[in-house]
This record gives structure tokens, C-alpha cells and sequence, in this order.
């Protein structure tokens, strides 16, 4: 019996409450709308999966997840830029995976194989398989590690409660990529099914986001 649904479903709806609870009880953080943000999309691909699984509708819930997960290094990025008081560029910043965006909207078919496994969901879709890989996967790559190497400057620049919060978004980051990493390198069949892979242990990485607002949230008190 695959219990990935279940398990999709449950995470999705905590990472919704967290976004909730983010919007109602934290009104002075700069993170705030980054972070609820982020919580919805990690939610929004949780709920995909779930959706994946038990309608048998690939096509339009792996498009979906796809649309859900592709946009969450900009956020991210962007958020380091906001919290860290940089210039940033939102038009630069979100236009590269709005194009991702509009091209799995309109390439038909976009989505090669949609497929509900045991603990992961496979996704294949036509990035997979295509020279756009290499672009997407250095936009992905390239935002998360532009986002780290702000973050880590922030530390060592900041102090008291900014300094913990730019620790926090820190760990936010290495919780969803290192545990990726050395799964992935453990068994790595797993390699196609990255973006399941990385949006489980995402989990962790909304409750590190929660905690830096929390914290931020207090430095304004």
C-alpha cells in the first residue's frame, strides 16, 4: 500500500497552517510574506502529489507540482535580498522561472510520466529530457546557492538577532539540500525524483523559515 498520499496530505496541511499562522501572528517581520510564501508553494506541491496519487490525473497535478516547486528559489532569494537590505531586481529575479512557468503551461505534452510510488512521486517532464535541463537546473541550483552565500555574509556581518535569524534562514537552506544530497547519493536511482525527494525534507526547512520569522518578529518587539 503506498502511503505517500497520506503522508502528502498531512504535510500539506501543516505547511498551510504554518503560512496561516505566519499571516495572522507575525505582522512585523520583514520574512513574514516570504515565508508564507514559501510555506503555500512547499504546501501547494505537497497537495499535488496527493492529488497525483489518488485521481490518476498526471498530466495536470505533475504541471502542478512542477509550477509549485519552480518558483521557490526566487522566493528565497529574494527574501535574503530583502532581509539583508540588498538591492533587488523582482522583474530579473521571478522573469527566469516565469519563462520555466509559461513553457510547461503551453508545451503539450509537458508531462512524460506521472507516477505514484511507495515514498516518492516520479515526475518526468519535458526538462527531463530535454537541453532546457542544463538552464533549469542551473537557475534551481544557482538561486539556492546565491541565496546561501548572502545568508552566510549576513552572519558574519549582522549581530544579535538579525545575526541569529541569517543562522536560521542558513540551516533553513542546508536542511533541504543536504539530506537531499545524501540521499540521493546513497541510492541514486533516486536522482529522477528529486523534486519529491527535496520537497519532503522541505518540511524541515518551513519550520527553520518559521523560526527565523519568530525570531526576526521578536528583534522588532
Amino acid at each position: 500500500m503506498c502511503f505517500t498520499p497520506a503522508v502528502s496530505l498531512a504535510t500539506a496541511l501543516i505547511e498551510w497552517a504554518l503560512a496561516v499562522i505566519l499571516l495572522c501572528a507575525y505582522r512585523r517581520s520583514v520574512l513574514r510574506p516570504f515565508g508564507a510564501i514559501i510555506l503555500a508553494l512547499l504546501g501547494a506541491y505537497q497537495f499535488s502529489e496527493f492529488m497525483l496519487c489518488t485521481t490518476g490525473q498526471a498530466e495536470l497535478w505533475a504541471t502542478f507540482a512542477f509550477l509549485s516547486y519552480t518558483f521557490l528559489p526566487a522566493v528565497g532569494l529574494h527574501a535574503a535580498l530583502a532581509y539583508l537590505r540588498r538591492r533587488s531586481l523582482p522583474l530579473l529575479i521571478y522573469g527566469l522561472p516565469a519563462v520555466f512557468a509559461l513553457i510547461a503551461l503551453a508545451k503539450n505534452p509537458f508531462v512524460l510520466q506521472g507516477k505514484c510510488e511507495t515514498i516518492f512521486v516520479t515526475i518526468l517532464t519535458y526538462f527531463s529530457s530535454n537541453p532546457a535541463w542544463a538552464l533549469y537546473t542551473a537557475y534551481y541550483s544557482g538561486f539556492i546557492l546565491a541565496a546561501f552565500v548572502l545568508l552566510a555574509q549576513g552572519y558574519r556581518a549582522e549581530h544579535g538577532y538579525r545575526k541569529k535569524a541569517c543562522m536560521v534562514l542558513l540551516a533553513a537552506v542546508l536542511l533541504m539540500v543536504i539530506p537531499t544530497l545524501i540521499l540521493i547519493g546513497i541510492f541514486p536511482a533516486l536522482l529522477i525524483r528529486v523534486p519529491s525527494v527535496l520537497c519532503h525534507f522541505a518540511l524541515l526547512t518551513a519550520a527553520a523559515f518559521f523560526i527565523a520569522v519568530h525570531v526576526d518578529e521578536k528583534r522588532k518587539a
